[in-house]
């Protein structure tokens, strides 16, 4: 099992192999924040596809399929994107379509492995396979989570619509079984989305993932409307109540029973968190970039809509032409200045 310091750990060995992306991120956590910078991005998130298996009440995929040139990123694209990233130290090879679909996805992984880049990549499950579980193994992929919101199969289709739940949990523990039969390293997750009426599946969900053998549950309390406001209605029926005094008691019985059980347990309390101060300030136009399967960057993994937040094409362009850009020089600006523009404000809580 991976914990948080071994990941960083990680990390930061791979900088020694790499002066230049020791220097860089020297850079980024030394040098103040200014709408102009010189160092580049140590975190990505790369989207292999836009294709997906499921159609997820939450999720808004469909509508950037519309209009999209190219739903598959190609491993000549790819390479050609991670080149022009050369001080990324983690990648989250996803976005909003399920990666499994992607036909280059495990020669990707190897791509970025053989930059000693940290691999991690998030899947429904429905379509790991035998074979795609070997292939997972083998390609170096450091980490994956599951995407299992509930333990009731009726529950669990109500938000991962086509899913299911069986089929999930046997493909989870086949990959575990493969993994401890190659006493592999590969940490593996589940991550649960909280909604308005699954809050009692959180203790069923631990011992799904403790019985399937699997490193760890991540619970996201808040899901996003990702700055659409045509979404923002339907999302907020979707959502949790954060008044709710239910939700914190059984969150705080769902950290319990994981200590009885053994099994690392962790809240992502996502939106709404974020302050306009210096402390609280979002990282992502410092730190990170989102791309999107046809090469658009976009502000962040929260947005994710290049139609939302674009900021250039990284297929087309020089990445500094992006990076110190007018649109990404605006966006620091604002975030400075206190200035939250509106795709933002969620986050902000606002």
């Amino acid at each position: 099992m991976q914990s948080k310091k071994n990941i960083i750990l990680s990390i930061i060995l791979s900088c020694l192999y790499s002066p230049g992306k020791l220097a860089n991120l020297l850079k980024v956590f030394c040098f103040p924040k200014k709408n102009k910078v010189n160092f580049s991005p140590i975190f990505a998130d790369i989207e292999s596809t836009i294709s997906c298996n499921l159609n997820c009440v939450m999720c808004h995929r469909k509508e950037l399929v519309a209009g999209r040139s190219s739903l598959n990123l190609t491993l000549v694209q790819f390479r050609k994107i991670i080149d022009k990233l050369p001080y990324v130290l983690k990648l989250n090879l996803q976005g909003m379509g399920e990666p499994l679909l992607s036909r280059d996805l495990f020669e990707m992984i190897k791509y970025a492995k053989k930059k000693r880049i940290y691999v991690s990549t998030v899947t429904n499950g429905m379509l790991m396979t035998e074979d795609r579980a070997r292939k997972t193994i083998e390609s170096g992929l450091d980490r994956i989570y599951f995407s299992i919101d509930s333990a009731d199969s009726k529950n669990y289709a109500k938000y991962r619509v086509n899913g299911k739940l069986d089929q999930v949990i046997d493909n989870l523990k086949k990959l575990v079984e493969l993994k401890n039969k190659n006493k592999s390293k590969l940490h593996i997750g589940v991550w649960m989305l909280l909604f308005n009426n699954n809050i009692d599946q959180l203790i069923p969900v631990l011992k799904l993932v403790k019985e399937a053998g699997a490193d760890e549950l991540i619970v996201q309390s808040h899901i996003s409307y990702r700055g659409k406001n045509n979404w923002k209605e339907k999302i907020n029926n979707l959502k949790i109540k954060d008044k709710n005094n239910d939700v914190f008691i059984k969150l705080e019985e769902a950290k319990k029973f994981a200590k009885e059980i053994k099994l690392k347990f962790s809240i992502q309390a996502g939106m709404g968190v974020l302050k306009p101060d210096a402390k609280s300030l979002c990282q992502w136009p410092w730190k990170s970039i989102y791309i999107a399967s046809n090469g658009d960057v976009s502000s962040c993994c929260i947005v994710a809509d290049p139609k939302v937040a674009y900021m250039g094409n990284i297929l087309n362009q020089e990445f500094s032409q992006i990076w110190n850009g007018t649109m990404y020089q605006n966006l620091r600006k604002s975030l400075l200045d206190k200035e939250i523009p509106d795709y933002c404000k969620e986050c902000y809580g606002k």
